[in-house]
């Protein structure tokens, strides 16, 4: 028996800015849907409110899940952009060996807060969800 591998039709350009938009779509909706949970569940959600080890804690706002998406899909697309101009066909799986990199060393951020273990639950889902939607949105998805 013989198998033909096809190789999938690399994403132009404009499609690549659209996937990363797309990313940083589905990733707000899901972060909003666990914002909405932890509310109605009362779990007061309480973020750093400046530089590492200096910064109070704040209670999270809307305003500041917008900002936090926005920066890793904006970084994880360019990114992508350029590892798909140096690797070509390894591009995708360099990718997605950085996203999970990234991924966990994101981790620190909400398990070193002095919060309850319920809120770093929730920041740390927010974390996966977004990973999840940057790399399904700019490498998995076809």
């Amino acid at each position: 028996m013989n198998t033909t591998l096809v190789a999938q039709p690399e994403k132009s350009t404009p499609n690549l800015w659209i996937s990363g938009l797309l990313s940083g779509a589905i990733a707000l909706i899901g972060v909003l849907v666990l914002f909405g949970i932890a509310r109605l569940l009362d779990v007061p959600l309480q973020v750093a409110g400046g530089p590492p080890g200096q910064s109070p804690l704040i209670p999270m706002a809307v305003r500041q899940i917008f900002v936090a998406l926005l920066i890793p899909a904006l970084a994880a697309t360019v990114l992508y952009a350029l590892l798909r101009r140096i690797f070509k066909g390894r591009a995708n799986r360099i990718f997605q060996v950085v996203a999970l990199i990234a991924l966990l060393l994101s981790f620190g951020g909400p398990l070193s807060l002095a919060v309850s273990a319920v809120n770093k639950i929730f920041l740390v889902l927010m974390h996966l969800v977004t990973a999840a939607a940057i790399v399904w949105a700019l490498v998995l998805r076809k």
